[in-house]
């Protein structure tokens, strides 16, 4: 997901600069979107505290796997295996896990 209009490219770019401590990745998502009106989603609170003061709706990893759950979209198996599923192609950790069945 690349930036695809001039606007898009310069906010990337200014961000790249102001906030070294995101990832690339990070910044770039949330350049997106901010100037299409998207919501962003992360696991990194830096991250969602950024894009918040920057504009940007955001909205937790964590409510969208708990969300899934409680409305009978997937179940309990089947959120563990997406968590499990993020975990190993983002090579990370999701935090609390246990507490989206509660």
């Amino acid at each position: 997901m690349l930036p695809q209009s001039e606007e898009e490219r310069k906010e990337y770019q200014k961000l790249l600069i102001e906030k070294r401590t995101l990832g690339k990745g990070e910044l770039e998502a949330i350049s997106i979107c901010k100037h299409r009106g998207y919501v962003f989603s992360s696991m990194d609170g830096a991250a969602l505290r950024f894009a918040d003061e920057n504009g940007v709706e955001t909205l937790e990893l964590h409510s969208i796997l708990k969300s899934l759950w409680e409305s009978g979209m997937q179940s309990k198996e089947e959120v563990n295996e997406i968590v499990t599923e993020i975990e190993k192609k983002d090579n990370t950790r999701i935090k609390d896990v246990e507490k989206l069945f509660f």
